[in-house]
């Protein structure tokens, strides 16, 4: 179970194990968490939490009240398609109030963990002060790396699993130079179609860092394009860490001047996805 269906990392992993499981004959299905505008932006801010940013504010009783609330609801879903014995994957703090209750329904639960930083500090304490009680009855945990693990966990049954991105999905599929040219330019991108070009494809957000991704190496030679762009910084609206548009920023070299307008290009493309994920109602 996740908490989207497309638009991020999780939605795109599931989607290529849920057909290797099904086609090896394993009964398997994907659900997706149902939850309100109030309960996506408190764990918004959980996310940004467990990553040691605490710009959005520490957890209230309100926050808790909103997050067991749809939880609660989702578990009585989850209720009437689970039996006892089922393997429950559980993904992301989204669904880590599901835990308790799938337990005590008879399920075995493995809670996994795509998030999570290395460098913890006082927000990423708030975080886990709220999750581990929630999480603390599952049966295992996997996380990214062992960086990741709370030390709270260390004892239990914790396994690392890399990020299991699909070798055969579309984006990562080798392309004939001219069906490349064909799809850059039907992006509105020949600008792109330059064999000297070093392109960078992430989710503008602050947790991808686009103010370095966007600075110019002083020892590379970029070409100039045909059109007069500057970067300008547009969240998407799938990106669970920002709530409004960045500041634009200008591409600079590190320590020296900023890049020649013209020679840093940014661009927002929106993707769309065949979900696959039955919503929980």
């Amino acid at each position: 179970m996740s908490s989207t269906a497309d638009g991020g990392g999780v939605a795109e992993i599931l989607r290529s194990f849920l057909g290797y499981a099904t086609g090896i004959g394993v009964d398997a299905r994907w659900m997706v968490l149902d939850g309100d505008a109030a309960f996506f932006r408190f764990t918004k801010r959980l996310y940004e939490l467990v990553h040691g940013v605490a710009k959005g504010g520490l957890p209230d009783a309100r926050d808790r009240a909103t997050y067991e609330r749809v939880t609660a609801g989702n578990a009585r879903g989850l209720a009437r398609l689970v039996r006892p014995g089922d393997v429950v994957v559980l993904h992301d703090p989204q669904t880590a109030g599901l835990v308790e209750p799938l337990v005590e329904h008879g399920a075995r639960v493995v809670w996994r963990s795509h998030v999570g930083t290395d460098q913890h500090n006082a927000a990423t304490g708030h975080a886990w002060e709220f999750l581990l009680p929630l999480v603390e009855p599952a049966d295992a945990f996997v996380f990214t790396g062992a960086w990741a693990v709370p030390r709270e966990l260390t004892a239990r049954t914790v396994h690392t699993i890399a990020p299991s991105i699909d070798p055969q999905a579309e984006k990562n599929r080798p392309l004939a130079p001219a069906d490349a040219e064909r799809v850059l330019r039907s992006a509105g991108l020949a600008f792109a179609v330059h064999p000297r070009l070093v392109l960078h494809i992430g989710r503008w957000d602050r947790l991808k860092d686009p103010s370095e991704s966007s600075t110019c190496s002083p020892s590379a030679s970029f070409p100039t394009p045909t059109r007069d762009w500057s970067w300008r910084a547009r969240p998407s609206d799938t990106s669970p860490t920002i709530r409004r548009p960045l500041p634009s920023t200008a591409p600079s070299y590190v320590g020296g001047p900023p890049c020649p307008r013209g020679h840093a290009h940014g661009s927002m493309l929106r993707a769309s996805h065949s979900a696959t994920g039955e919503r929980m109602r």
